[in-house]
């Protein structure tokens, strides 16, 4: 059977379509762990085999330096964790944790994960470097918007709506715009 990782850097409630790959892995049978950075202190549900939660509380106030060195708190966490468990294969979920694994995947994990790029800063020269390391050694990559492409490197992406099916079909059906005064 197949093991794969989802890695993440920012907790499970801003993982915006998480549930896309949930359904995939479900529907082929694919167990998956999930490896994160809880930067809230706060304990959330994801239905996987395991969950691997690392409390790092990052105060936005802090100087950026700060705020690295405490990110990169959990690489160690994370890297430990996935070469323990030899994962098949690794979902790298955000623009946060492609930078901080990018050297790290493409020397140990090469052509073994993809990245999932939901977000990005733009105009970031550092970090469309780490991306370029990133995406160079993925087997795939894929974005939320076309509208990023032109501030990633050169390369195939693969477009990936933002469409929760599960989500919309919860959704109460209107036949009226709602007041202005109404939520």
């Amino acid at each position: 059977m197949k093991r794969v990782a989802l890695l993440s850097a920012v907790n499970i409630k801003h993982m915006a379509m998480i549930s896309i790959y949930q359904d995939l892995f479900k529907k082929y049978g694919i167990e998956y762990d999930l490896i994160y950075m809880d930067k809230y202190g706060i304990e959330e549900s994801f239905d996987c085999s395991r969950i691997y939660r690392f409390v790092n509380i990052i105060d936005r106030g802090w100087q950026r330096n700060k705020k690295i060195a405490r990110y990169f708190r959990f690489r160690k966490f994370a890297a430990d964790i996935l070469e323990k468990n030899k994962y098949d294969f690794i979902v790298v979920w955000n623009d946060v944790a492609i930078n901080m694994f990018a050297d790290y995947l493409a020397r140990k994990w090469r052509k073994k994960y993809c990245l999932n790029i939901r977000d990005t800063q733009r105009k970031n020269f550092f970090k469309k470097n780490w991306f370029k390391i990133a995406t160079d050694g993925a087997a795939f990559n894929t974005v939320s918007s076309d509208a990023y492409l032109p501030y990633l490197p050169k390369g195939d992406y693969l477009l990936v709506h933002s469409y929760n099916k599960s989500m919309t079909e919860k959704c109460m059906v209107r036949s009226a715009f709602r007041k202005e005064d109404e939520p």
